[in-house]
């Protein structure tokens, strides 16, 4: 805030503290609960937060559940690494990006490693090159 109303600073000064000081004792009044200003709420869009269901929550119950069901889809992947039929992503994709690796090659039988090496040298192949007219 500033103001020139008056010859010298020190009064400017005193005027602004006064107003300041008018200013938050009407805020600070009581009396005044502003019931006479109309609210204009055409410009605000209230907030919605979303409330979590109760029904929703987990229970003992359904704790219980899920870690029966964890536990059971570790033993199901247990019985198939176990019997080799467990896919390992990250060395297929190793296989198919980088050619054999070592954990590849001994992970994987002769075959499949014949096979895979085919298919890759099949995608990296050239194709030929169509002859246009000149």
């Amino acid at each position: 805030m500033s103001c020139e109303s008056f010859d010298h600073a020190a009064q400017n000064k005193r005027y602004l503290s006064d107003q300041v000081d008018t200013l938050v004792a009407a805020a600070k009044d009581p009396k005044d609960t502003f019931e006479d200003i109309p609210l204009d709420t055409r410009h605000y869009k209230p907030v919605v937060k979303p409330k979590f269901p109760k029904a929703w929550r987990l229970t003992p119950d359904r704790k219980k559940e899920l870690a029966a069901l964890r536990e059971q889809a570790k033993q199901l992947d247990a019985s198939k690494e176990a019997e080799g039929q467990l896919v390992d992503g990250q060395k297929m994709i190793d296989v198919m990006l980088g050619g054999p690796s070592i954990v590849a090659q001994q992970t994987l039988s002769k075959e499949a490693m014949a096979e895979m090496l085919v298919v890759a040298q099949r995608q990296a192949a050239p194709k030929p090159k169509k002859q246009g007219r000149n």
